[in-house]
């Protein structure tokens, strides 16, 4: 068997020459690769409409008051017993009501701060009481013994 020629001699190829020369890498802008055939520059490619841009949806802010009120919360119950659980059971509503007046976000972190801070006071008034009521009982103890 001999190997022919697909194409006769007196006619063109059937593979038609790229739309413009290929283009090496480093002459693109940054992040575009060169793609033989392909039209450079972007997504505009014949037959193919050219897109709109792609703006991201902006958020509300969050209410610092309600981030504020959350962290004396959990201070309150650790670095700062009772005295950082007020501050979170003051600000917290304070933080609620500009929130209704605002629009902003940081309503779930408000609660939360109002309920980890009254769980907070809770607690310190419990160990308040626990930590009195032996004292309660001893100085009447001593005034009737004569010391």
């Amino acid at each position: 068997m001999s190997e022919q020629n697909p194409t006769p001699a007196g006619e063109p190829s059937q593979q038609q020459p790229y739309a413009q020369a290929p283009v090496q890498p480093y002459e693109q802008p940054y992040g575009q690769y060169a793609q033989p055939g392909y039209a450079q520059g972007g997504y505009a490619q014949p037959g193919y409409a050219q897109p709109y841009p792609y703006y991201a949806p902006v958020a509300r802010p969050t209410n610092t008051l309600a981030v504020v009120a959350l962290i004396a919360a959990i201070c309150g119950l650790s670095a700062l017993p009772f005295v950082g659980s007020v501050a979170a059971v003051i600000m917290a509503p304070m933080a609620r009501k500009q929130i209704r007046e605002t629009g902003e976000n940081g309503d779930g972190m408000a609660v939360a701060g109002m309920i980890v801070g009254w769980v907070g006071v809770g607690l310190g008034v419990i160990f308040g009481l626990l930590f009195l009521i032996p004292f309660l009982f001893l100085i009447p103890a001593a005034t009737m013994s004569g010391y």
